[in-house]
């Protein structure tokens, strides 16, 4: 069978099949073919795949590389690729993961004839310049301080990108999208990186799109929260999310009760467990278990609790079921007068709904409408705001002695 030559090598970490799809949608109206290669999947039938020549090769680098190694045919054109494209590469060249990405990157530019026509595409959403080199970067051995430039300079080496590059740095200054409104909830778990942050915030706010972004901050992670808005080059914090604080009561109430019930059930089901384990045990022995295990007024007493616990539990389970379906009653809402704070108050939602607008405008009960007013709001609250400068250390030494000088100078002058 006549295999086509193998044009592009495309090295993806995660979403493989979203970028086959694409490619597959852009591609529908031309003989170019594209193949899938990665972990996961049985090896025979990605080698039936590659066997009827792709143009273009989607891949994990560890699939490549194990593939490459078994000596699969289609892919020994590997250092005559003319397209190579690399996504999520910040994630791929960090410390001590991906030790096949560089073995195919030394594959790759074995040929250095190819090497010079070569285009190569290099994407990433985030390019950190706060962390050391990989030791695979490194020129030398000693310690290398990395600069934005001299990271990017040494990436490009890696790669095998051409002397006279082009890059195109199409973030902004604060690392999010521009149509992304971005809040704060104090609650709990914020991302641990910066880098997880933007990935997380970058699934919305697409495509001219607008979007919400919320960070949930607990209390002892207000520290974290600080160093993320500096390494985002953020000034100001994220204005607060709106919370209606008249349904706190409600919410408690359920969350009282969800605890109540998640306790009961894991005391039933330790309880359970520990009985079942011994009797298990002693038919696996072939032993019989000790009078104390079989006492019947203990058994039907600890059987009556039993049944009365799951009648307790299954009444919390129906109340708690119950709570949850009802929506939230705000403080303001009025059966008789729904109308009375000049905009309509649903029941359902408790949000208001003003009459006077059409469905287009009538948007501003959306979460977003309402956190973009909130935004604008938290900012010319800030703007009013006067920072005062950080007060300067004081020198211990030089105000040593302080008093003593003081009242020498004044016996001097009187002497005088």
């Amino acid at each position: 069978m006549y295999l086509s030559d193998l044009h592009t090598f495309i090295f993806v970490l995660l979403n493989i099949f979203q970028v086959k799809s694409h490619l597959c949608a852009i591609l529908s109206h031309t003989d170019i073919t594209v193949a899938v290669v990665m972990g996961g999947v049985a090896a025979q039938k990605q080698e039936r795949l590659l066997h009827r020549g792709p143009d273009i090769v989607v891949g994990t680098p560890g699939r490549l590389w194990e593939l490459i190694q078994q000596g699969n045919e289609h892919l020994s054109q590997t250092s005559i690729v003319k397209y190579l494209a690399i996504d999520e590469t910040d994630r791929m060249v960090e410390q001590g993961h991906f030790q096949e990405l560089t073995q195919l990157l030394e594959l790759i530019n074995s040929n250095e004839t190819a090497k010079q026509h070569r285009q190569t595409f290099v994407f990433s959403a985030t390019l950190t310049m706060v962390h050391s080199t990989p030791k695979r970067l490194q020129l030398k051995k000693k310690v290398i301080k990395m600069t934005p430039n001299l990271k990017i300079s040494q990436l490009a080496k890696l790669i095998g990108v051409k002397p006279h590059r082009k890059v195109v740095d199409v973030t902004r200054k604060v690392g999010t999208a521009g149509s992304l409104t971005e809040s704060r909830i104090n609650c709990t778990k914020m991302c641990t990186t910066f880098q997880t942050y933007v990935h997380r915030s970058g699934r919305t706010a697409r495509a001219q799109q607008e979007g919400l972004s919320v960070l949930l901050i607990e209390t002892s992670e207000a520290k974290k929260y600080r160093q993320l808005c500096a390494t985002l080059n953020r000034a100001t914090d994220l204005p607060p999310f709106p919370v209606d604080s008249s349904i706190m009561t409600q919410v408690k109430q359920r969350l009282d009760l969800a605890r109540t019930v998640e306790t009961m059930e894991h005391r039933n089901r330790k309880a359970n467990a520990n009985s079942e384990w011994f009797r298990k045990a002693a038919e696996e022995a072939d032993i019989l278990l000790d009078e104390d295990f079989l006492d019947p007024d203990e058994e039907r007493e600890k059987s009556m609790k039993t049944a009365q616990e799951k009648r307790e539990l299954q009444n919390n389970r129906k109340v708690l079921m119950k709570m949850l379906s009802a929506p939230f009653m705000t403080s303001d809402f009025s059966g008789k007068y729904p109308t009375q704070t000049g905009s309509l108050v649903t029941y359902s939602t408790g949000m208001n709904c003003d009459l006077n607008t059409d469905e287009e405008s009538g948007n501003s009960s959306k979460a977003l409408s309402v956190m973009k007013k909130e935004s604008k709001e938290f900012q010319k609250l800030l703007s009013t705001v006067k920072h005062k400068p950080p007060r300067k250390k004081i020198n211990k030494k030089k105000f040593k002695g302080f008093e003593k000088r003081k009242l020498k100078q004044k016996s001097a002058a009187n002497d005088i």
